[in-house]
């Protein structure tokens, strides 16, 4: 009699896991959803648990320790806003006239 291959069940996303709760749950639920997570969890244990998830740094939790370093740092306030508006390549001063000449090349 053969035997079975047991195939192991492949792990859930985390980032996908915590995207359907955050999107299941109403606004109203929200407020809810916030106020047991901290009952559940203190300060410090969600501190803990983010700079354990923050270590990971193996091939396939690289992307949650990423994510989690994210959210400390958002939470922190370290983080590198993105300029609103890409800053100029030249900056003249305001009497320079400028002139472009382009030339096609041909072969």
């Amino acid at each position: 009699m053969p035997r079975k291959k047991i195939v192991p069940s492949p792990e859930p996303n985390p980032e996908e896991v915590v995207r359907a709760i955050t999107t299941e749950i109403a606004e109203e639920e929200r407020a809810q959803f916030a106020a047991l997570l901290k009952q559940k969890m203190s300060l410090s244990e969600r501190a803990d648990q983010l700079v354990e998830l923050a270590r990971m740094n193996d091939t396939k939790r690289a992307p949650v320790g990423l994510r989690a370093i994210q959210e400390i740092n958002a939470i922190t306030g370290v983080h590198d806003p993105k300029p609103a508006e890409t800053p100029a390549m030249f900056v003249f001063p305001d009497d320079t006239q400028v002139s472009i000449r382009v030339e096609k090349v041909v072969k």
